[in-house]
């Protein structure tokens, strides 16, 4: 199983211009095919007031200086001091995959994954996050020139790499056909899971994603603890909504979190099991769709942390959530 690399990045007046927010590295500088999941943290230190991002986002590698980004992919502005939790391979393996969506295998708000770790695996818990494609239309510049600084007058530090100033083209427009909040299921019928857009609007069929596999199938006992978690009151983002309670110690809120949404229909009744490390748990739920981006806050009233609905809006009880947690302390830029 190859090295999982988890740091918090913090977007600064360096490292962020508009809405891209550049990630520095070492393990994934240089490296197109490394696979990336990523969750907004709203106060990571446990503060009472913490940052938000209200926006859909993913990743992108930008090709013409070697380092990735999260970008807000409406094309608003990421906000300085907005902390975004990371979890990175080098590059695919059995448990972490590319998934692509074409017109074959794109119907209507969905695309639907075929790959043996996850396929007949309605137990399955997994993080997606979508791959930026490369800039296209109206194009504008990003000055990367204070961000590159911080490793010298070369980018990264190696010989014969480009030299700054530097500029790359970024789209003015976004992309507006990945502005969707995403979420997975699974087709009984098919054996299949499914990405999907939550407001059901058509599913872009040249769009990819990073899907991380993280159960007790994929890392056996030693797995990190990884749950399908569901939303259990009605409220919104500054009232307890969907604790994360866990068995073990955490020292919270510095260890990281990951988040994707989970809505497994079963049978046309469209309701879901819940889930520990990969095993079955019998009691089952109706699930219902939380077309709103969410991120991960600590209540430091409670001392939990909860998921939340970043754009304010009420959270549906009977939401399901794929959580995962680990590691902690780390940081990057």
């Amino acid at each position: 199983m190859p090295a999982d690399y988890q740091w918090r990045h913090t977007a600064t007046s360096e490292n962020t211009d508009g809405f891209y927010s550049f990630l520095n590295q070492t393990i994934i500088n240089f490296r197109s095919e490394a696979l990336i999941t990523v969750t907004h943290r709203w106060n990571p230190a446990g503060d009472e007031m913490g940052i938000f991002n209200p926006h859909y986002f993913g990743v992108s590698y930008e090709a013409g200086v070697g380092y990735w980004a999260i970008v807000n992919v409406d094309g608003s502005p990421i906000p300085v001091g907005a902390a975004f939790d990371i979890s990175a391979y080098q590059q695919p393996w059995i448990g972490g995959f590319i998934h692509s969506a074409t017109p074959r295998n794109t119907y209507g708000n969905y695309t639907v994954i075929n790959n043996p770790i996850l396929n007949g695996r309605r137990d399955a818990v997994f993080f997606v996050t979508p791959r930026i494609p490369p800039p296209h239309g109206p194009l504008s510049a990003v000055d990367l020139s204070p961000f590159f600084k911080m490793k010298g007058s070369i980018v990264g530090g190696l010989p014969g790499a480009i030299t700054v100033p530097l500029k790359i083209p970024v789209p003015v427009s976004a992309w507006p056909e990945l502005n969707h909040p995403l979420g997975v299921w699974y087709d009984e019928s098919t054996s299949r899971w499914n990405i999907f857009n939550q407001d059901y609007l058509s599913m872009y069929n040249r769009s990819s994603y990073n899907i991380e596999v993280l159960d007790y199938r994929t890392y056996g006992p030693h797995v990190e603890h990884v749950r399908v978690y569901v939303a259990e009151q009605s409220d919104h983002i500054l009232e307890p909504v969907n604790y994360v309670d866990t068995v073990v110690d955490m020292d919270f809120p510095h260890q990281f979190m990951w988040v994707t949404s989970n809505i497994s229909f079963r049978h046309a009744n469209r309701q879901y099991t819940r889930f520990t490390s990969g095993r079955p748990d019998p009691r089952t739920i109706r699930a219902v769709p939380n077309p709103h981006p969410v991120g991960i806050w600590y209540n430091t009233a409670t001392l939990k942390p909860s998921v939340f609905n970043e754009d304010g809006a009420a959270m549906r009880r009977g939401c399901g959530f794929n959580i995962r947690h680990g590691g902690g302390g780390g940081s990057g830029r």
